[in-house]
């Protein structure tokens, strides 16, 4: 669930840059200028944030798989794969 707040946080983040910056002209090919200086706008720092946070979502989430898998040796690896049946079965 985390993730999904932090993906529609940082989609947010990110069209508020766009909008304020005026960036979508570069970026959709309107324009030939050169980008401007995202440290400006204020919504760069939910960004950054919102990177930040997916990242350390990411480590903890690939710890967790590891930890089930060479720790517990649950076969939680085993079962995460849509449609195949677990280990030893």
């Amino acid at each position: 669930m985390l993730f999904y707040v932090a993906i529609l946080g940082m989609a947010a983040s990110g069209i508020g840059m766009l909008a304020q910056s005026g960036a979508g002209a570069v970026l959709f090919g309107a324009s030939v200028e050169p980008l401007p200086d995202f440290a400006e706008f204020l919504p760069r720092v939910p960004h950054g944030v919102g990177a930040r946070f997916m990242l350390a979502l990411f480590a903890l989430h690939a710890g967790a798989a590891l930890y089930h898998h060479f720790i517990k040796r649950d076969g939680m690896i085993w079962r995460m794969w849509f449609g195949s049946k677990s280990k030893g079965a």
